[in-house]
């Protein structure tokens, strides 16, 4: 699988938006007032400390951008999440907005979501959550009918076997055959339906 390369604003903007006020605060602070004090003299070091120290607001704000986004973020997944109060509702929505919802439920569940790598592989997946080092495969099928099928379970456990991968999931609007669920039984493939999902939404229900 190809590396997946993230730079801070990234990570940030994954995090929730305090993160990145509280990086930042911290910053502007070693910048302004503690590097100076710890490089004294007329070196190149205290120098550079100075120019640091001078520019430790714009700095600061620089590492704060990703705060409202962050923000904005978690306040479009909370309503996207609120108005679903049952699988039929799930059903209706839109192939985009089924799409945000299945990434704002691992987000909400603390995985980071990376594109798949692969996408010309045979088991079709949609996203890679990603959480404590351990990735989950993730196909989601909008199909308001047509079940999903061994051949789409079989294709994924090749996929992780390929990719090492701890887990798989399946999310199926439709549902999916005997067979499927048989074939499934037992390995690392979860087959989730739009009941299954409904929980995710709200994990206290029995």
């Amino acid at each position: 699988m190809a590396a997946y390369r993230e730079n801070l604003l990234e990570l940030l903007v994954d995090a929730p938006w305090w993160v990145s006020a509280g990086i930042a605060a911290a910053v502007f602070v070693i910048l302004k007032f503690i590097l100076p004090e710890l490089v004294t003299g007329q070196s190149l070091s205290a120098a550079l400390a100075g120019g640091l120290a001078d520019a430790a607001w714009l700095i600061a704000l620089i590492v704060l951008i990703p705060a409202p986004v962050s923000a904005y973020n978690t306040w479009k997944k909370d309503r996207l999440l609120s108005g679903l109060e049952d699988p039929a509702a799930i059903k209706k929505l839109s192939r985009g907005a089924f799409t945000r919802l299945v990434e704002g439920l691992y987000a909400a569940n603390g995985y980071r979501i990376k594109p798949d790598a692969d996408p010309c592989d045979e088991a079709e997946v949609d996203l890679i959550a990603e959480k404590n080092s351990q990735q989950v495969l993730v196909q989601h099928r909008h199909h308001k009918s047509g079940q999903i099928t061994p051949k789409a379970v079989q294709a994924m456990l090749d996929r992780l076997e390929k990719d090492n991968a701890g887990q798989a999931h399946i999310i199926s609007c439709s549902g999916f055959t005997h067979e499927a669920s048989e074939l499934a039984a037992g390995s690392a493939v979860r087959l989730i339906d739009v009941n299954g999902l409904e929980k995710m939404i709200k994990p206290g229900q029995s």
